[in-house]
């Protein structure tokens, strides 16, 4: 869960940016009538005292009914400049404890028995006092008037109560909890969003695809990794609520991406604004990373590309392509500095003939000079397919892939080039 209006930024020109690069600087809330970038304002570890009063006091709070809680958390510390961020933080810690039911029995069951006797009971004698008709529907329920009574309303959100957690909350899991869910609120108010990724394509493309975010891949210049287009929530005409929800749950992902830059057009106020996030924001995801490797063939690979051939640099899923509708992208790219090379590599296990036949149509479509090298399991060969491969490089591999004769296959396709 992540708090959907989550907002405290700066809205500055650029030249105003050099004043917002240190933490702490530059903390009061700027708004200009000028199209800039949007610098949110991120916490760190400056921000830990007032972090932890905030922790402090909703642990205390635990136990309590909603409005208690509320009037705990109503007024911020002294020390702290910025309400709207006391208040975010606030409504951030919350929604991690979360609110619990308790009462004697189920409200509605407790309401319905009363409210039934009670009309019975005044039907007969409009003068009827209460106290004898909730004593005997609390008798009838098994519980106490008293209990009764306190509980008749509890479902109500201002009647639940704060939950416990079982661990407590460290300052520094809080400030990345709070930067993560900024980021995610000004996600929900994007038009256009352009990433630049330097590994884990595939992973960062699967999970948009479960998601169901419109994604397109083009390339990028040579050696600048995988670019990938995103539609934002405002971008649609309906489901944005939804969408939006979708595209803050797939976020966190790219904190697990070695090195990411995230261009976004943002709507605020009815203006557009431009936001840039990239790898180095003070951000981090307790979300499970993605599984490195598809398989163990794909992992000794890796090991043994980078033990016996230091020369060359092996990068993981990069260098995605789009091919009309179809967006692939290796397992790895060999990249050779010195000779120029890039050489995109890709480990088939499970295959069909009509697999590999719609693998190399997409491969036979791929921009002049690009040269994708196949790996194929020899195991589950079938007599005369040898044709459908024949204008691919392809190496056949048994249990694990030859990373010398790889490398050699790489090689000397550069030097047919050449």
């Amino acid at each position: 869960m992540f708090p959907p209006a989550l907002i405290d930024v700066d809205i500055v020109t650029e030249n105003d940016l050099i004043a917002h690069e240190m933490p702490g600087v530059g903390r009061r809330h700027t708004l200009t009538t000028i199209s800039g970038r949007l610098l949110p304002r991120y916490l760190h570890a400056t921000d830990g005292p007032w972090v932890e009063e905030a922790i402090d006091r909703v642990t205390a709070a635990a136990g309590k009914k909603r409005e208690e809680v509320d009037q705990r958390l109503a007024l911020p510390p002294r020390h702290l400049e910025s309400r709207l961020a006391w208040r975010a933080l606030a409504r951030l810690l919350l929604q991690i404890h979360g609110f619990t039911l308790e009462a004697c029995a189920p409200p509605a069951r407790l309401r319905a028995a009363l409210f039934v006797a009670a009309s019975k009971a005044y039907e007969t004698d409009p003068s009827a006092a209460p106290q004898p008709i909730v004593a005997c529907v609390a008798a009838e329920l098994g519980v106490t008037a008293a209990a009764l009574e306190a509980d008749l309303y509890a479902d109500r959100a201002a009647e639940r109560r704060l939950k416990q957690l079982e661990k407590p909350l460290s300052v520094e899991a809080v400030i990345y909890r709070y930067n993560l869910a900024l980021a995610q609120g000004l996600l929900l108010r994007s038009e256009l969003i352009r990433l630049r990724l330097a590994g884990n394509v595939k992973a960062v493309l699967r999970e948009a695809r479960l998601r169901g975010l419109l994604a397109l891949a083009e390339a990028p210049p040579k050696g600048e990794g995988a670019l990938l287009w995103i539609s934002g929530p405002l971008s649609l005409f309906a489901h944005t609520t939804r969408y939006g929800r979708a595209m803050a749950l797939w976020y966190p992902l790219l904190m697990h991406v070695p090195e990411w830059s995230l261009r976004a057009r943002c709507q605020l106020n009815r203006k557009l604004y431009s936001w840039r996030p990239d790898f180095r924001d003070p951000l981090r995801s307790e979300h499970a990373p993605p599984r490195r490797f598809d398989s163990k063939v794909e992992e000794r690979l890796f090991r043994d590309l980078r033990r016996i051939a230091p020369e060359w640099e092996v990068l993981r899923e990069g260098d995605a392509q789009q091919i009309g509708r179809r967006i692939i992208s290796p397992d790895f790219t060999l990249v050779h500095a010195e000779r120029g090379l890039r050489v995109p590599v890709e480990v088939i296990g499970f295959w069909t003939p009509d697999y590999l036949r719609d693998k190399l149509q997409l491969l036979r479509q791929l921009p002049p000079g690009v040269r994708w090298l196949l790996c194929v399991d020899s195991s589950l060969t079938i007599e005369g397919e040898d044709e459908v491969l024949k204008r691919c490089d392809v190496l056949w591999y048994k249990r694990h892939v030859d990373a010398e004769a790889l490398l050699g296959l790489a090689k000397s396709g550069a030097a047919e080039r050449a």
